[in-house]
């Protein structure tokens, strides 16, 4: 028997950047497509091997908004690496 999750990154943003949101295969949905707006509650930054990504909690959940994004910011927040610095 397999117990492999399947689970996929989906570049999204807003009008001020955009940042790579992690999903399990539980959290794929009809709505997650190019060109909805979605509103990630109870989500979180995590940080994957110096990477931004978004992840949705355990009690999180993805909803469809009726809201239109003009404009996606450029900055793609992802691409940054990021270092711990201990003071």
């Amino acid at each position: 028997m397999s117990s492999e999750c399947r689970a996929c990154q989906v570049l999204c943003g807003d009008e001020t950047a955009q940042v790579i949101l992690c999903l399990q295969e539980s959290q794929l949905t009809d709505s997650v497509q190019p060109g909805k707006v979605l509103a990630a509650r109870n989500s979180s930054i995590r940080m994957v091997e110096g990477f931004m990504r978004l992840t949705i909690d355990e009690l999180g959940k993805l909803d469809v908004e009726v809201k239109s994004i003009e404009k996606i910011g450029k900055t793609n927040l992802s691409q940054i690496e990021y270092e711990l610095v201990e003071t």
